[in-house]
């Protein structure tokens, strides 16, 4: 579900032209000890799961959902072929939690019937009790968003929040491959709240940045996936995990 119109306007946060640095001091995990104050960036720590998925067998959903969304490998990609207004999700096979994870990717909005028609990815609460998670969307006019679902499934009560919104010219278009970075951070969690560091780029561009807080339970480890919005077709392309803090 894509928030349009007069917020587009809003000014973003944004954090230079290149790396986001952040200083998280104390951080702590709600099933870990607390790690060092550590400056990380998109590209800190190391890849730790990966998939070009050249190996249909690489563990990811393959079938119809409940939707009539299909999953399938194709070519050396990973296809997510979906219609109406609704999200068609798919969580890497990767199941460690992170408290600093990003996730990357290369995809090509193959079709798409309209602008909202979007493709992205998607940061997953690993806890035992939050089922919130974001997701990052690339629409087909270089609109970029990041929402928080609050992960009631099936009901009303899991629609998005809008977090972040910006334009990223020149992007997005069918038939047009482009990578995108995402990072949940996990900075604090107490007092059954999270406070959660997000950040989003495309391509080589302006990193943007966001810190947003919610009412959460559990772990604060985070899983990594992809997701596609609308009548829209993806293919998807050399996904990566990586653990930020090394």
């Amino acid at each position: 579900m894509r928030v349009l119109a007069v917020v587009l306007c809003v000014a973003l946060p944004l954090l230079g032209l290149g790396a986001v640095w952040l200083v998280l001091s104390g951080l702590r995990s709600g099933d870990g000890p607390a790690a060092h104050a550590t400056s990380l960036t998109l590209g800190s720590g190391r890849v730790v799961w990966s998939d070009d998925f050249t190996n249909p067998d690489s563990g990811w959903f393959v079938g119809t959902d409940g939707a009539g969304s299909t999953f399938v490998y194709r070519d050396g990609a990973y296809v997510i072929s979906g219609s109406g207004d609704t999200a068609h999700a798919a969580t890497a096979p990767y199941s460690t939690g992170l408290a600093a994870m990003a996730v990357s990717a290369s995809f090509t909005l193959a079709s798409a019937s309209d602008l909202d028609a979007g493709a992205g990815l998607r940061c997953d609460h690993a806890g035992d009790d939050s089922t919130t998670h974001y997701v990052a969307f690339l629409f087909p006019d270089g609109g970029l968003q990041v929402f928080r679902y609050p992960g009631a499934a099936e009901s009303s009560a899991d629609e998005p929040t809008s977090i972040l919104i910006g334009y990223v010219p020149g992007v997005g278009q069918v038939g047009q491959s482009n990578r995108m970075s995402l990072a949940c951070i996990t900075v604090s969690v107490g007092n059954g709240s999270q406070t959660t560091r997000i950040l989003v780029q495309v391509d080589a561009g302006t990193v943007h940045t966001v810190t947003d807080s919610y009412a959460a339970g559990g772990g604060s480890g985070w899983n990594g996936g992809v997701e596609s919005e609308g009548n829209s077709s993806v293919e998807y392309d050399d996904f990566r995990v990586r653990n930020l803090e090394g």
